[in-house]
């Protein structure tokens, strides 16, 4: 299984203990957590996948981010879209691998003007995203789903 793709941190079951997976709901899965795993650091054909995602189609997705990464000796920069959309009142992104995130908040008034820890509800925001999940460790979690009221 592809537990190559992770990055030297989190590439054993051992390494996730004391991390947000470590609870007494999930912590059966964290033997099998890098059986969903995939990325460029693989050494399977089958598990390398691309450095960071492509979007296919964007629409209202502005908030990008950098995944920093080393590439044999090289330090590289690749930037890349988040399919978290704070700052958009709704949006829709369909990424490469198969990735799809929506979100709308309700109300024009609930969306934030600057960045906040805030918790949200189903009244306040919907938010939906299935699929290959990228994440800043250079990661895809696939498979992976989220339907709900804030942002995860």
């Amino acid at each position: 299984m592809p537990w190559d793709s992770l990055p030297e941190h989190i590439d054993t079951p051992e390494e996730w203990h004391g991390t947000d997976w470590d609870t007494k709901a999930q912590r059966w899965m964290l033997k099998i957590k890098g059986w969903f795993a995939y990325g460029h650091r693989s050494k399977h054909w089958w598990a390398k996948w691309r450095i960071v995602p492509k979007d296919l189609l964007n629409i209202h997705a502005t908030r990008r981010e950098i995944y920093d990464t080393k590439i044999g000796h090289t330090a590289m920069s690749y930037g890349y879209t988040s399919v978290i959309q704070y700052w958009e009142r709704w949006h829709l992104l369909i990424q490469w691998p198969f990735h799809i995130s929506f979100h709308i908040y309700w109300k024009k008034s609930t969306v934030p003007k600057k960045p906040n820890k805030r918790d949200y509800g189903i009244t306040e925001i919907f938010y939906f995203r299935a699929g290959a999940r990228f994440d800043n460790d250079g990661v895809y979690w696939f498979p992976s789903l989220f339907i709900g009221g804030d942002w995860n």
